[in-house]
């Protein structure tokens, strides 16, 4: 299988570092879950997949592949860090990227699956190619 993978600029790698440690900043994460964070995004943009095999594939260096899968597994299952304190510190990050002038444009047409047996949560969606909801 080839891996679709995207070389990251220098600027993105130090874009993606101080972003992570505004995440990892918190007391309750512990630095080994930080370094999972770190790897884990950085990962996802290069590999552009969320498989953890696939993730793991990114600059491995000298690192042996099965070491490293094994580590991020057990970084992503270890319960002594709570993954909500990485979603609060990336909530009040962006808060502070939003102010009355910013426009959010959503396309929400992408969301709703015609065929789908059940989508619980979802709203109603107006479906404009279908002409209705």
């Amino acid at each position: 299988m080839k891996l679709n993978r995207f070389p990251l600029s220098r600027e993105i790698v130090s874009e993606l570092g101080a972003f992570t440690q505004i995440l990892c900043a918190s007391p309750d994460i512990p630095k080994p879950t930080g370094r999972f964070i770190t790897e884990a995004l950085r990962g996802l943009l290069q590999n552009q997949s969320v498989l953890l095999s696939r993730i793991a594939r990114a600059d491995l260096g000298r690192e042996n592949l099965l070491y490293r899968e094994q580590r991020l597994s057990y970084q992503l299952a270890n319960n002594r860090w709570d993954p909500l304190s990485a979603e609060s510190a990336h909530l009040q990050w962006a808060s502070e990227q939003i102010s009355q002038e910013t426009v959010i444009a959503l396309d929400t047409g992408d969301i709703s699956k015609k065929y789908a047996k059940a989508m619980p949560g979802l709203g109603i969606i107006w479906d404009g190619s279908a002409k209705n909801t």
